[in-house]
């Protein structure tokens, strides 16, 4: 009993240390040399279209990087987003004197604005109407900042040159107008400040708001006979854009035989469904259409009898479009590229109306796009290092970035070197293994065989020894003598 429990044991060690075994690079399908710039120590590569048409799992668990002497290094997949960028700006912009309005005047008075012919809305002069008297001494009770020159830009900062002032501390509100008659408060709490002591100087003579402002600017002092001259205006400009990811597209592909009204499209490997285009051959071809999948664990169903009755019932319904080719008097117009939802896929089907008239004798070509992962790795040990790919039954070994890269911060630049996986370096050494796992291995290793028939056989045995000991408890005692 003992010597069976202790072969059991055995057995289930050993296949346990077999199935942590890492995995080597001759049992992956395909290997591409990786070119390294920059420093590292991480370095990070945009995976080709090569790398999906060759993976044997829709999440790319099938990955692995290699270092020159075999070993697997540590690496990550994060998706290659949009990436938001902001611009700032400062420009000089012409500004116009308020004189201090007199004692018997309200406010700033009204203002008196004459424009250039071209009509751009710039202004040339600004005055106080007549019934505002200007007090004595020339003092400015603030300015109007003409910022026609930055229109169609974000205004979020002025910036204000002033000469020299007693006061250290100048308070003034901020308004905006797109007309010059109707004034709308940006700022009720700006301040000036020119302090200086023992060497020491602070300045601040910029202020920011939210939101952007309108063609003219108004500021008015709290104190105008304390307020500095104004010598230059500069204002602040954002201008927010967006890097789209670049997106990759497979090769036309031509339709399998189906069904008529039905157009079939298989590829290999795995690629994500987020958009699909349909070059319709024939010109002033309009034709409403359903686009389905078939889920990747029914892609090696058989293809006849019942079995194909059986598939056609498991075909999931992506969208519903019409895809067109006219020709109008401009040019010709074509229908735009159809979004998807990024499903994992190999076979893709279009399913026209037949009331439509169909696409004609010639079927229509198919190309996926979709925006590929970045795979970023350590450069750990000596190079040349490889991307292997294509294996079938293996876990999922990439890290979140967060673990890869100490002290990642996702809204900060990633700090790795550029690599590539150039075609000419990417070779096939076996056959593509069938996706999603569904299909055995055509071999197995010989020392996996062995150890499963020493775990069979140690089951026996002790299914034989409990059998003994289910009779030996069966039989009646025996009478005492």
């Amino acid at each position: 009993m003992k010597t069976a429990i202790a072969l059991i044991l055995s057995a289930f060690v050993a296949t346990s240390a077999a199935a942590q075994t890492p995995p080597r690079p001759e049992d992956f399908a395909y290997r591409g040399a990786i070119e390294i710039g920059g420093t590292g120590p991480f370095h990070q590569l945009t995976l080709p279209l090569a790398v999906y048409q060759g993976a044997a799992s829709a999440g790319l668990a099938d990955l692995r990087v290699f270092n020159g002497q075999g070993e697997l290094v540590p690496y990550a997949l994060l998706l290659n987003e949009a990436q938001s960028v902001t611009n700032q700006t400062e420009s000089a912009a012409p500004f116009f004197p308020l004189p201090v309005p007199g004692k018997d005047s309200q406010g700033a008075g009204g203002i008196s604005v004459t424009v250039r012919q071209s009509a751009d809305g710039s202004l040339v002069s600004v005055r106080q109407q007549a019934a505002a008297k200007a007090e004595p001494g020339g003092m400015a009770g603030g300015a109007v900042i003409d910022a026609n020159a930055l229109k169609g830009r974000s205004i979020r900062s002025l910036r204000l040159v002033t000469g020299a002032s007693a006061v250290p501390f100048h308070s003034f509100k901020l308004e905006s107008s797109q007309d010059l008659q109707h004034w709308q408060m940006l700022k009720h709490d700006g301040q000036l400040v020119h302090l200086e002591h023992s060497g020491h100087r602070v300045d601040s003579d910029r202020v920011e708001w939210d939101s952007g402002a309108s063609r003219y600017l108004r500021l008015l002092w709290d104190d105008p006979k304390q307020a500095p001259e104004i010598k230059s205006v500069f204002l602040g400009t954002v201008e927010s854009s967006v890097n789209q990811p670049v997106r990759i597209w497979s090769e036309e592909m031509a339709p399998l035989p189906a069904q008529p009204g039905i157009f079939e499209y298989a590829w290999a490997g795995q690629m994500p469904l987020e958009k699909v285009r349909i070059n319709l051959p024939q010109i002033n071809t309009l034709a409403p259409l359903d686009i389905q999948y078939l889920p990747l664990q029914q892609r090696h169903a058989p293809q006849l009898g019942w079995h194909r009755r059986r598939e056609e019932a498991r075909w999931v319904n992506l969208t519903q479009t019409v895809v067109y080719r006219l020709q109008a008097p401009q040019g010709e117009v074509k229908s735009a590229d159809i979004e998807l939802y990024g499903t994992v896929a190999n076979r893709l089907r279009l399913v026209t109306n037949a009331r439509s008239g169909g696409m004609g004798t010639t079927p229509p070509a198919l190309q996926i796009g979709f925006v590929p992962h970045v795979l970023v790795f350590l450069a750990r040990g000596n190079g040349p290092f490889t991307l292997a790919w294509g294996a079938s039954r293996i876990e999922p070994a990439n890290l979140p970035l967060s673990t890869l890269v100490p002290g990642y911060d996702a809204k900060a630049p990633l700090n790795a070197g550029p690599a590539s996986l150039p075609p000419s370096g990417i070779v096939q050494v076996k056959p593509t293994p069938l996706a999603g796992n569904a299909a055995p291995e055509t071999s197995s290793p010989p020392t996996k065989c062995i150890l499963w028939a020493v775990l069979l056989g140690g089951l026996l045995v002790l299914a034989g020894m409990a059998r003994s000991l289910i009779q030996q408890l069966r039989q009646p005692p025996k009478a005492k003598p």
